[in-house]
Formats: structure tokens, C-alpha cells, sequence
């Protein structure tokens, strides 16, 4: 029986309409283009033949941001029948993609996150109510709405983000943290993600070594270990299956890579979101 994977996380684009400081995929500086559906296709084609996968998270960036989005929906619909998809957006641009919400609501087995940044979503909001009956849920602790689809909504309203690096991007460094500590403060806890062929325990570890190389690569020996696949938890498509099983069995459990970031008691890491989102 293959090792189960109860979540994995997809790439759409690191294209962002929004620069959040202490954004988590390190979308707050600037990116170009989007991700080729083909080309991750070919990835999770293959990763299907070694793993289960229960639910699919679809990632940016803003998502909406990657043109061919409804192509990306239908290929892991096929891929995955039977998987629960999740889509998340800041919202600001589902109304000139309506289309997205409409697939959701037929498919049903999705959940819709919307995470609202700015306070300028009510207009969606209003249109999203009225378009569909929504009844209140309680679910994994958290209030969401369903409909008679069986479509999720989740609205999240973040007050305070937390940054994952210590210092800005032209000096970044690790927290080097106690690993249980930091992972009990993440908020990425249980959110692996596909990058580029490989599987990481969470978007930081997946994408910290291209924003370090984006800004200057500095203090090289400190980040050696966390972009070294040996030890930073991540697997491939040429891992042994034993590595593949212990890493779908770590899932919701710490790794040493988890001390790359921050713990509670570190609250310099601390970022007061509202006042430091800006819109582009």
C-alpha cells in the first residue's frame, strides 16, 4: 500500500497583486510568469505512482494571477477524482474570475479560502452570499459555510503575520531555533508543498534558497543546512521508498529543518500585518 499523504501544496505563481511583509511563499518582493500545468502535471503523475494524496492545495502568489487556472483545476480534478481542493485567494480579483467560484461550486469537493488583507473585499463578499444558500459549520476548528454541493467557505481575517527569516532579504539569516518550539508557533504546520519536482516538509523550506539567491546570498554557512536535500526533510521522485514513507509519517510532526524559523518567544519576528500591506 502506498504511504498517504493527507495534504500537498501546488505552486500557480509567486506573482502576488499584494506585497505582505513577512509573507510565508516570499511573494512580497517581485516575481514574473506563472507555473506550466504540464510540467506539474508530468510531476504529480509521477508522485501518484509512490504516494496517496488526500487533499490538494492550489498556491501563489495569488493564484487567480496564473491565466490558465481553470486548466490547472480540471488536470487535478482528473489526476485526483477523489481529493478535496483547496483554493486559496485574497479575494481582490475573484469577481473578474467568477468562473473559478462557479467550477468550485459544481465540483463541490473544494474548499473555498479567502484571506482578506486589505478589508476591501466586501463587494465579493455580498456577490458570493447572494449567489449561493450557505449554511454555518464547525469543522477542525474553524466556522465555515457550506453549500448544497458541499463547496467550503472560509473567510480569514490575519492580524499579524510572522517572518520566517531573521533580518530583510539582503542579510537574511535563520532563527536556528529549538525545532519543537519553532514548529509549535507555525503556522505552515501541515502544508508540504511540490516544488520543482521535489516534495517539502512546507513552502519556506521549498522556496527559501531562491529568495536568498534573489537578494545576494548572504551569510552562506549559516543557511548550508537548509538547502542541503540531505538534510532539509525534502524528498524526490528517486527517493528510496522507506525515505517517502517516513516522510508522509512526519506529516503533523517536527523536523530539525522546522528550526530555520521562529518560536513564540522570538515576538521581533512579529509583523503587525494591516499597516503593512501594500496593493499593487
Amino acid at each position: 500500500m502506498k504511504p498517504v499523504l493527507p495534504f500537498l501544496e501546488i505552486m500557480l505563481t509567486q506573482v502576488c497583486n499584494l506585497s505582505c511583509h513577512g509573507c510565508s511563499t516570499y511573494s512580497d518582493y517581485r516575481h514574473q510568469g506563472y507555473a506550466n500545468w504540464s510540467t506539474t502535471q508530468h510531476w504529480l503523475q509521477q508522485w501518484l505512482e509512490k504516494i496517496s494524496i488526500e487533499d490538494i492545495g492550489f498556491m501563489g502568489g495569488e493564484p487567480l494571477i496564473n491565466p490558465h487556472v481553470l486548466t490547472w483545476l480540471n488536470g487535478v480534478r482528473e489526476l485526483l477524482p477523489n481529493s478535496r481542493i483547496r483554493f486559496p485567494t485574497n479575494g481582490l480579483l475573484l469577481e473578474k474570475h467568477w468562473k473559478v467560484v462557479e467550477w468550485l461550486y459544481q465540483d463541490g469537493n473544494a474548499v473555498l479560502k479567502i484571506t482578506d488583507h486589505t478589508g476591501n473585499i466586501d463587494s465579493v463578499l455580498a456577490r458570493l452570499r447572494s449567489s449561493y444558500t450557505w449554511t454555518p459549520i464547525h469543522e477542525y476548528g474553524l466556522d465555515r459555510w457550506i453549500t448544497d454541493t458541499g463547496l467550503r467557505l472560509q473567510i480569514n481575517t490575519p492580524t499579524k503575520f510572522t517572518q520566517t527569516f531573521q533580518g530583510t532579504y539582503t542579510n537574511m539569516r535563520p532563527w536556528q531555533s529549538d525545532p519543537d518550539r519553532a514548529y509549535a508557533n507555525c503556522h505552515q504546520a501541515t502544508c508540504p508543498m511540490l516544488w520543482k519536482g521535489r516534495i517539502y516538509k512546507c513552502s519556506t523550506s521549498a522556496l527559501v534558497q531562491e529568495a536568498w539567491s534573489a537578494h545576494g546570498g548572504a551569510n552562506v554557512a549559516a543557511w548550508e543546512e537548509y538547502f542541503d536535500h540531505a538534510t532539509n526533510g525534502s524528498i524526490d521522485l528517486q527517493s528510496d521508498p522507506v525515505v517517502i514513507n517516513h516522510f508522509a509519517k512526519n506529516f503533523g510532526h517536527v523536523h530539525a529543518i522546522c528550526k530555520q524559523c521562529p518560536t513564540a518567544a522570538d515576538t521581533n519576528s512579529i509583523i503587525e500585518h494591516r499597516v503593512n500591506v501594500i496593493q499593487r
